[in-house]
């Protein structure tokens, strides 16, 4: 109910054109690092007099949220477990390691993100040496040889190329990782939202 009341009340609030108002925004660490700032920066450009909050987290931190109101739109993992949300395209996950470590305990996310989960999944025994909080902090880590990670092909591109890391083979890798873009329904969503939604379909 009180989400209602919120949405109700941008809705009134953001006048025709988009003059003003206000969309939240969830998603989770690569999407936020990668994907999302490009696509944000040209919504800023169209909507200059809108603002855009964007939340980082897991994908079970995201969903309540959304729940609750608090953000509009969430970015997220599908891992298959019939949450719903509009398809958004894939992400491909390497295990990477570097040079000559290509086996070991493994640098990862906290139990609970969709990465972690994915890598349990492919490989059910696997050992984990460190849980980190940002790509950042797994990278570096993996590119100093503390262990092997799956990270997105994406965030790990300039260090394949620079032959820090090497994509290592093994069954069951690379991922590839669908996501969706969840919300609380199209009709419930408020202009500024709408719009950004829209340009994320579009993507």
């Amino acid at each position: 109910m009180l989400a209602a009341l919120r949405d109700g009340q941008r809705a009134v609030a953001e006048v025709q054109g988009l003059l003003r108002g206000e969309v939240s925004l969830g998603a989770g660490a690569t999407a936020s690092s990668v994907t999302l700032p490009p696509l944000l920066a040209a919504f800023r450009r169209a909507y200059p007099g809108v603002r855009v909050r964007q939340r980082e987290g897991n994908s079970d931190v995201l969903r309540t949220r959304l729940a609750r109101g608090d953000i509009d739109l969430a970015l997220l993992t599908d891992l298959g477990d019939d949450a719903g949300g509009e398809p958004w395209g894939e992400d491909e996950l390497v295990l990477v390691g570097a040079p000559g470590l290509t086996d070991g305990p493994v640098v990862t996310f906290a139990e609970g993100s969709a990465v972690r989960q994915l890598l349990e999944r492919a490989w059910p025994d696997v050992s984990v040496a460190m849980e980190l909080g940002s790509i950042e902090a797994v990278r570096a880590h993996a590119v100093a040889g503390v262990g092997p990670a799956l990270l997105s092909a994406q965030t790990v591109a300039g260090e394949v190329a620079r032959g820090e890391l090497v994509v290592i083979q093994r069954e069951g890798f690379p991922i590839a990782r669908k996501l969706v873009l969840e919300h609380r329904g199209v009709e419930r969503l408020a202009p500024a939202a709408a719009a950004l939604r829209a340009l994320l379909i579009d993507f």
